[in-house]
């Protein structure tokens, strides 16, 4: 529901290291380095979301999580730390309200551009439930 807002930074290199290869190689070891990259571009959608990663299709990352960079999995933006249980010290949260705005993580306190709301949704244990966007 973020948009993504953490991907931006991705670009064609998707956070990938030679850290990141030799992990999946090792988890793989019958797979030779032809077959590494190959199962790397395998994933690569026909249509990215412009100005992210390479790997961020509209339904998300193309790539599986043992595939993805230790930022990708581990990365969380405030807002989403702030309703983690075991940040918050909150215990169960029942629900949350999701804002997304055009700008991204990285660009967000850019006061001159526009920042306007692209999309809510609530979400608790039964599910998501997207809202109307006024102008």
């Amino acid at each position: 529901l973020c948009g993504g807002g953490c991907c931006v930074r991705g670009g064609d290199t998707a956070y990938l290291t030679a850290g990141v290869l030799r992990r999946f190689m090792a988890r793989h070891p019958a797979l030779g380095p032809a077959e590494v990259l190959a199962a790397f571009l395998d994933r690569l959608a026909d249509h990215t979301e412009a100005g992210s990663c390479i790997n961020h299709s509209s339904k998300g990352c193309t790539l599986p999580r043992d595939m993805r960079s230790e930022a990708c999995n581990n990365y969380g933006c405030d807002a989403l730390k702030a309703v983690h249980p075991e940040a918050s010290g909150a215990g169960r949260i029942e629900g949350v309200i999701a804002i997304r705005r055009r700008q991204d993580q990285w660009t967000r306190d850019k006061l001159m551009l526009d920042n306007k709301i692209t999309a809510l949704a609530v979400i608790t244990v039964a599910g998501i439930v997207a809202l109307p966007v006024r102008d």
